[in-house]
Parts: structure tokens; C-alpha cells; sequence
């Protein structure tokens, strides 16, 4: 600490590319933060609440969600280290 932003060597202790997060209502994301609508603080800042639900399992099978191309997208993109910006402000993207 201090965080920032531009820190290099980032890895993501919520494993997004490996695990999904049910919540307790079926919705799936990639992380347990990025489910609930609730706003963050990083860095001695607050950030608005934001929210990243790829599909529900009560209406779509878990393997349908993890392969929709949404997803799909969501991971090739942070796999090249493209981040959603609720993830650019979260300590789990930094290892902490």
C-alpha cells in the first residue's frame, strides 16, 4: 500500500478465468464482488456501485452461461489484461 492503478504483475485472487460465483438467488459472475450492486472504496476514493452478471442458473445451465460469447469475451479480454474498470479498483486484481 498505496495501490495504484498502473502496478504491473497483477493477478487476480478471485480467479476469474478458472471459477464462476453463484449468488444465492442463481445470478453468475465472474467474482463475488462483481454480483452485488455495492459501491467500493480503493485507494482512499469511493467508487459508484457497479455490477458484472454473465446469465442465472435458475433459466440457463452453468455450462451455457460459462460458454455464452459475452463470457467468452470477458475472459480473452482479461487474460490480455483488458480489465472492467470495477475491476481496476478492486484490491483482489492486485493480489491484496
Amino acid at each position: 500500500y498505496p495501490l495504484t492503478p498502473q502496478m504491473r504483475g497483477r493477478h487476480c485472487l478471485a480467479t476469474p478465468l478458472q471459477s464462476v460465483y453463484v449468488s444465492y438467488d442463481g445470478k453468475v459472475s465472474p467474482c463475488c464482488h462483481l454480483v452485488h450492486h455495492v459501491s467500493r472504496f480503493f485507494n482512499g476514493e469511493s467508487f459508484p456501485a457497479s455490477s458484472l452478471i454473465f446469465g442465472d442458473i435458475k433459466s440457463q445451465d452453468l455450462e451455457e452461461v460459462w460458454k455464452a460469447e459475452d463470457y467468452c469475451r470477458f475472459r480473452e479480454a482479461f487474460e490480455k489484461a483488458t480489465y472492467p474498470s470495477a475491476c481496476r479498483t478492486c484490491y483482489l486484481l492486485y493480489g491484496k
